[in-house]
């Protein structure tokens, strides 16, 4: 599969810092090397084509660490707060490959066996990611066709409330890998666990839940929920766009992914507020 790879390096870890003094998290050492380093070198094992997108003012500290071939390039947010999504935006435009895997840079236990199910996964779908049976989704561990991101990233940008579960949700077709097919090469899914906090440093495994997820794969055909409702935000439909999202809302949830489903009566719930602050005003 033609594969780059955008890892994300541009957070602020804010859940990490203790005291005063900001403290880059990715730089800290976890298997005797830098965080980032762990992701970087499982990355190099599946493409040669890979870009770290950070902040301007830690592009020097990486590049003493990282090999020179990688790029690392500046994910300088085009929207306040979207730092996720504008590191993805920045990299697309330096990887023409038709397949695009994201990496979290604080998932330094992730295994290349657990990203070679994703790509064997991955073939004609817009969308293929891990999902707990909880029905959360990992959104940044997954595999994204080219096509799709570059087509919508810059419309989801426009939106205020922005996630990187946008990427999932603006897809057409989807494939959500179950843990359980995970747990397979990686037992203790180690490889999903992000770290947050100074104490999750030496996390080892993540709790194990009730399978909730009913369904792994989605297509949408020609109405997208996700798309209706967008776009009548983006046009100041507000209460249109408000049910459309609690519409869409409803699809996840017959289907068990509770992540989405959140994520969507977040932005309707999002979209009321500003609907009653303009009558207000």
């Amino acid at each position: 599969m033609d594969i780059g790879i955008i890892i994300l390096a541009g957070g602020y870890g804010k859940r990490f810092q203790t005291g005063k003094q900001w403290k880059d998290k990715l730089l800290q050492p976890i298997n005797k090397k830098p965080m980032l380093l762990n992701v970087v070198d499982v990355a190099l094992q599946i493409s040669q084509d890979i870009v770290v997108a950070t902040k301007p003012e830690r592009i020097n500290k990486y590049k003493k660490i990282i090999d020179k071939q990688i790029k690392i390039i500046s994910d300088d947010p085009p929207i306040k707060d979207s730092m996720l999504l504008a590191g993805v935006n920045a990299g697309i435009q330096h990887l023409q490959n038709e397949y695009i895997l994201i990496i979290a840079g604080d998932m330094p236990f992730i295994r290349p066996e657990v990203i070679k199910i994703l790509i064997d996964n991955a073939h004609q779908n817009d969308v293929t990611a891990p999902i707990h049976p909880d029905g959360i989704t990992e959104p940044l561990l997954a595999i994204y066709k080219h096509g799709h991101i570059q087509k919508s990233i810059k419309t989801i940008l426009k939106k205020e409330q922005i996630r990187a579960t946008d990427l999932i949700r603006s897809a057409y077709k989807i494939r959500f890998i179950p843990t359980d097919e995970i747990r397979k090469v990686d037992p203790e899914l180690r490889s999903l666990i992000s770290i947050n906090k100074p104490k999750e440093m030496q996390k080892q495994i993540l709790r194990q839940m009730l399978n909730n997820a009913k369904v792994y794969s989605i297509t949408f055909k020609d109405l997208h929920p996700y798309w209706e409702a967008l776009n009548a935000y983006l046009n100041r439909f507000y209460q249109h766009a408000a049910l459309l999202f609690t519409e869409e809302a409803k699809v996840y949830r017959k289907y068990g992914i509770t992540h989405l489903e959140l994520h969507a009566l977040n932005d309707a719930l999002n979209v009321y507020k500003k609907l009653n602050y303009e009558n207000f005003i």
